[in-house]
Protein backbone atom coordinates (compact mmCIF):
# COMPACT_ATOMS: atom_id res chain seq x y z
CA UNK A 1 0.00 0.00 0.00
CA UNK A 2 1.76 3.27 -1.01
CA UNK A 3 2.41 5.55 1.56
CA UNK A 4 2.48 8.62 -0.58
CA UNK A 5 -1.19 9.93 -2.25
CA UNK A 6 -0.58 10.37 -5.67
CA UNK A 7 -1.42 14.32 -5.21
CA UNK A 8 1.52 14.49 -2.99
CA UNK A 9 3.42 12.51 -5.36
CA UNK A 10 3.24 15.05 -7.86
CA UNK A 11 3.32 18.00 -6.08
CA UNK A 12 6.62 16.35 -5.01
CA UNK A 13 7.63 15.17 -8.38
CA UNK A 14 7.30 18.96 -9.70
CA UNK A 15 9.56 20.58 -6.58
CA UNK A 16 12.13 18.36 -7.22
CA UNK A 17 11.99 18.65 -10.75
CA UNK A 18 12.27 22.19 -10.10
CA UNK A 19 14.89 22.72 -7.24
CA UNK A 20 17.31 19.39 -6.99
CA UNK A 21 20.88 19.82 -8.77
CA UNK A 22 23.31 17.40 -8.02
CA UNK A 23 22.84 14.09 -6.49
CA UNK A 24 21.84 13.33 -3.20
CA UNK A 25 22.24 9.94 -1.51
CA UNK A 26 19.69 8.56 0.86
CA UNK A 27 21.45 6.25 3.19
CA UNK A 28 19.14 3.58 5.23
CA UNK A 29 19.66 1.63 8.49
CA UNK A 30 17.41 -1.31 9.28
CA UNK A 31 17.03 -4.46 10.73
CA UNK A 32 15.18 -7.38 11.61
CA UNK A 33 13.79 -5.90 14.90
CA UNK A 34 12.56 -3.02 14.00
CA UNK A 35 8.67 -2.22 13.95
CA UNK A 36 8.81 1.35 11.29
CA UNK A 37 11.56 -0.42 9.18
CA UNK A 38 9.22 -1.92 6.06
CA UNK A 39 7.10 1.58 6.30
CA UNK A 40 10.22 4.06 6.38
CA UNK A 41 11.95 2.20 3.71
CA UNK A 42 8.48 2.41 1.74
CA UNK A 43 8.45 5.87 1.79
CA UNK A 44 11.66 6.19 0.83
CA UNK A 45 11.49 4.60 -2.31
CA UNK A 46 8.79 6.15 -3.35
CA UNK A 47 10.37 9.56 -2.61
CA UNK A 48 13.69 8.07 -4.79
CA UNK A 49 11.03 7.12 -7.68
CA UNK A 50 10.40 10.95 -8.10
CA UNK A 51 14.00 12.06 -9.21
CA UNK A 52 16.63 10.17 -10.91
CA UNK A 53 18.82 12.80 -8.24
CA UNK A 54 17.72 10.89 -5.93
CA UNK A 55 19.71 7.52 -4.77
CA UNK A 56 18.45 5.55 -2.22
CA UNK A 57 20.96 2.88 -0.44
CA UNK A 58 19.77 0.29 2.09
CA UNK A 59 21.46 -1.17 4.48
CA UNK A 60 21.01 -4.10 7.57
CA UNK A 61 22.51 -2.05 10.48
CA UNK A 62 24.21 -5.35 11.21
CA UNK A 63 25.78 -6.16 8.51
CA UNK A 64 27.10 -2.37 7.81
CA UNK A 65 28.26 -1.25 10.93
CA UNK A 66 31.32 0.36 10.32
CA UNK A 67 29.35 2.68 7.60
CA UNK A 68 26.76 3.24 10.10
CA UNK A 69 28.79 4.22 12.58
CA UNK A 70 30.98 6.82 10.13
CA UNK A 71 27.76 8.78 9.73
CA UNK A 72 27.22 8.63 13.40
CA UNK A 73 24.21 5.91 12.97
CA UNK A 74 23.40 4.33 15.98
CA UNK A 75 19.42 2.81 16.02
CA UNK A 76 17.50 1.41 13.26
CA UNK A 77 15.53 2.70 11.49
CA UNK A 78 17.84 5.11 10.65
CA UNK A 79 18.38 7.73 8.05
CA UNK A 80 21.19 9.90 7.03
CA UNK A 81 20.83 12.27 3.77
CA UNK A 82 24.05 12.93 2.17
CA UNK A 83 25.98 14.02 -0.92
CA UNK A 84 27.14 10.88 -2.54
CA UNK A 85 30.98 12.51 -2.86
CA UNK A 86 31.19 13.67 1.10
CA UNK A 87 30.07 12.98 4.33
CA UNK A 88 27.12 14.44 5.79
CA UNK A 89 25.78 13.40 9.89
CA UNK A 90 21.82 14.69 8.67
CA UNK A 91 20.77 11.80 10.39
CA UNK A 92 16.48 10.38 11.64
CA UNK A 93 16.96 8.41 14.06
CA UNK A 94 13.15 6.88 13.28
CA UNK A 95 10.86 7.70 11.01
CA UNK A 96 10.35 11.32 9.33
CA UNK A 97 6.71 10.75 9.22
CA UNK A 98 4.31 13.07 10.37
CA UNK A 99 5.83 17.22 10.25
CA UNK A 100 9.37 15.68 9.61
CA UNK A 101 8.43 14.84 6.21
CA UNK A 102 9.37 18.25 5.65
CA UNK A 103 12.39 18.58 7.09
CA UNK A 104 13.19 15.33 4.77
CA UNK A 105 12.21 17.26 2.31
CA UNK A 106 14.06 19.71 2.68
CA UNK A 107 17.27 18.43 3.36
CA UNK A 108 17.39 17.09 0.46
CA UNK A 109 16.71 20.12 -1.55
CA UNK A 110 19.81 21.53 0.42
CA UNK A 111 22.19 18.77 0.35
CA UNK A 112 21.06 19.09 -3.88
CA UNK A 113 21.65 22.79 -4.41
CA UNK A 114 25.23 22.64 -1.70
CA UNK A 115 23.60 25.75 -0.28
CA UNK A 116 21.96 25.19 3.42
CA UNK A 117 20.47 28.84 3.38
CA UNK A 118 22.17 29.97 6.56
CA UNK A 119 23.49 33.63 6.88
CA UNK A 120 26.83 33.94 5.88
CA UNK A 121 27.89 34.72 9.56
CA UNK A 122 26.57 31.60 10.46
CA UNK A 123 28.12 29.93 8.22
CA UNK A 124 31.25 31.41 9.05
CA UNK A 125 31.18 30.39 12.74
CA UNK A 126 29.89 27.13 12.13
CA UNK A 127 32.52 26.07 9.56
CA UNK A 128 35.58 27.31 12.32
CA UNK A 129 34.22 25.06 15.27
CA UNK A 130 37.27 21.93 15.48
CA UNK A 131 35.92 20.23 18.01
CA UNK A 132 32.80 17.35 17.27
CA UNK A 133 29.85 18.57 17.81
CA UNK A 134 26.72 16.31 18.67
CA UNK A 135 23.25 17.64 18.59
CA UNK A 136 20.25 15.41 19.43
CA UNK A 137 17.05 16.84 18.46
CA UNK A 138 13.84 15.11 19.97
CA UNK A 139 10.88 15.14 18.50
CA UNK A 140 7.23 13.70 18.02
CA UNK A 141 5.32 13.35 14.81
CA UNK A 142 2.37 15.53 15.79
CA UNK A 143 4.74 18.23 16.58
CA UNK A 144 4.75 21.52 14.00
CA UNK A 145 7.55 22.95 15.26
CA UNK A 146 9.93 20.23 15.30
CA UNK A 147 10.37 20.67 11.67
CA UNK A 148 12.33 23.75 12.06
CA UNK A 149 14.50 22.85 14.93
CA UNK A 150 15.80 19.50 12.70
CA UNK A 151 16.35 21.55 9.82
CA UNK A 152 18.51 23.80 11.51
CA UNK A 153 20.95 20.88 13.27
CA UNK A 154 21.15 19.26 9.88
CA UNK A 155 22.13 22.58 8.35
CA UNK A 156 24.83 23.18 10.95
CA UNK A 157 25.90 19.36 10.04
CA UNK A 158 25.57 20.46 6.51
CA UNK A 159 28.35 22.77 6.70
CA UNK A 160 31.41 21.53 9.15
CA UNK A 161 31.38 17.52 9.03
CA UNK A 162 32.42 17.39 13.00
CA UNK A 163 29.10 18.37 13.62
CA UNK A 164 26.41 15.09 13.91
CA UNK A 165 22.98 16.34 13.93
CA UNK A 166 20.69 13.95 14.93
CA UNK A 167 16.43 14.01 14.90
CA UNK A 168 15.32 11.55 17.63
CA UNK A 169 11.80 10.05 17.56
CA UNK A 170 10.65 10.02 21.15
CA UNK A 171 7.98 7.81 20.61
CA UNK A 172 9.95 5.32 18.78
CA UNK A 173 12.72 5.68 21.32
CA UNK A 174 10.54 6.35 25.08
CA UNK A 175 14.31 4.69 26.76
CA UNK A 176 16.57 7.85 25.30
CA UNK A 177 13.58 10.02 25.60
CA UNK A 178 13.61 9.17 29.59
CA UNK A 179 17.04 9.36 29.60
CA UNK A 180 17.18 12.66 28.43
CA UNK A 181 14.03 14.03 30.87
CA UNK A 182 12.32 14.77 27.07
CA UNK A 183 8.56 16.16 28.70
CA UNK A 184 8.45 18.29 25.63
CA UNK A 185 9.39 18.65 22.22
CA UNK A 186 11.34 20.16 20.32
CA UNK A 187 14.24 19.29 23.04
CA UNK A 188 17.55 19.65 21.80
CA UNK A 189 20.53 18.47 23.32
CA UNK A 190 24.33 19.21 22.24
CA UNK A 191 27.37 17.31 23.57
CA UNK A 192 25.74 16.10 26.81
CA UNK A 193 26.12 19.54 28.45
CA UNK A 194 23.82 21.99 27.09
CA UNK A 195 19.92 21.34 26.39
CA UNK A 196 16.69 23.89 25.63
CA UNK A 197 13.13 23.23 24.49
CA UNK A 198 12.08 24.74 21.40
CA UNK A 199 12.59 25.52 18.25
CA UNK A 200 15.02 28.66 17.76
CA UNK A 201 16.40 30.89 15.29
CA UNK A 202 19.88 29.93 13.89
CA UNK A 203 21.82 32.41 15.98
CA UNK A 204 20.53 31.81 18.76
CA UNK A 205 20.48 27.96 18.08
CA UNK A 206 24.40 29.00 16.92
CA UNK A 207 24.78 30.41 20.75
CA UNK A 208 23.70 27.14 22.51
CA UNK A 209 26.04 24.97 20.49
CA UNK A 210 29.21 27.29 20.72
CA UNK A 211 28.24 27.53 24.64
CA UNK A 212 28.72 23.84 24.63
CA UNK A 213 31.89 23.61 22.58
CA UNK A 214 33.04 26.42 24.78
CA UNK A 215 32.21 24.23 28.11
Amino acid sequence: MPILTEKDKAALKEMFEESLVGPVKLLFFKSVVCELCDDEEALLNEVAELSDKIELEVHDITEAKELAQKYGVENAPGLVVTPPDRVVKAVYTGAPFGYEFSALVEDIRSVSRGQTGLQPDTVERIKAIAKPVHIKVFVTPSCPYCPRAVAVAHKFAMENELILGEMIEAQEFPDLANLYNVYAVPKVVINERVEFEGAYPEKQFLEFVLEAVEE
